[in-house]
């Protein structure tokens, strides 16, 4: 089974070109993109221009079956109108069951990302349940506008811990916009690590074969580390600058081949 990952590609044409070509080059039997496909934008138009113009044609052009999530800086109504116009069979919106894809792989998938100083909050979450958060000046957007919201809007709303409760089976890939915490796939330019304890806690628990993350574009320049294991698991965070950033994963009955299109080569053996 030989799956590409990528992430972040933030409606940049040529970064969508170079990852048709890989998929092809490299024969892949699955795409999945773990979020922020589209540009940094709180107008709903500019990414509802890149949807219908390019990205649905660009999607329904792959001949392999896709799996995806969103990502923060999606428009969650964007987001929605692209699961509408593809309502086919070959693709793979994943969340918190269990969706089975070409490979009969378990796959879970969640967009959420923890506080950030970024003012929309569509897809941020408190990260542990206990955790308070406090944030001033902070939106959403509903219907392509900016509906102010309480500082303890996220109180709110169930926590990544919670999001991640159904997340289970140890043979599954998880796909994550938020990457776990720990100091080697979630470092900001200033080094400041901003990855989810939950996700780490929940990793730890139920041992997944992948995770799969971006989010944090620089992390693999800055630590020089674009995957981890985390006890059996191996997770990913395949960053992403100017030239692609992707990963190329050849999942055997007893490795784990990854392929980083910039970084090189990993393998992981498997347990029997």
């Amino acid at each position: 089974m030989r799956i590409v990952y990528a992430s972040d590609l933030h409606s940049n044409k040529e970064l969508y070109h170079e990852l048709n070509e890989l998929i092809y080059r490299e024969n892949a039997d699955e795409l999945i993109l773990g979020g922020d496909l589209f540009e940094h934008s709180r107008l709903k138009e500019d990414q509802l221009l890149f949807l219908h113009d390019f990205l649905i044609p660009y999607l329904k052009s792959i001949k392999i079956p896709v799996s995806l999530i969103a990502g923060n800086t999606d428009i969650a109504e964007v987001f929605e109108e692209l699961k509408q116009n593809l309502q086919l069979e070959k693709f793979n919106f994943l969340n918190s069951q269990p969706l089975y894809i070409g490979s009969n792989i378990p796959s879970f998938g969640c967009p959420f990302i923890t506080p950030s100083p970024f003012k929309m909050k569509n897809f941020e979450r408190l990260d542990l349940k206990a955790d308070y958060v406090k944030q001033s000046s902070s939106y959403i957007l509903d219907h392509g506008k900016p509906v102010p919201v309480s500082d303890d809007y996220l109180h709110q709303l169930p926590s990544i811990e919670e999001e991640l409760e159904s997340f289970c089976l140890t043979n599954s890939i998880w796909v994550t916009h938020i990457p776990p915490s720990g100091g080697i796939l979630d470092v900001l330019q200033n080094g400041q690590s901003v990855g989810s304890q939950a996700l780490r806690n929940k990793i730890i628990q139920e041992q997944p074969l992948v995770t799969l993350h971006g989010h944090i574009h620089e992390s693999p320049r800055i630590t020089g580390k674009w995957y981890e294991e985390i006890g059996n698991t191996v997770s990913v965070n395949a960053g992403q600058d100017k030239n692609l950033h992707a990963v190329i994963l050849d999942i055997e009955s007893s490795k784990i081949r990854l392929t980083h299109t910039i970084f090189g080569e990993y393998v992981k053996l498997l347990k029997q």
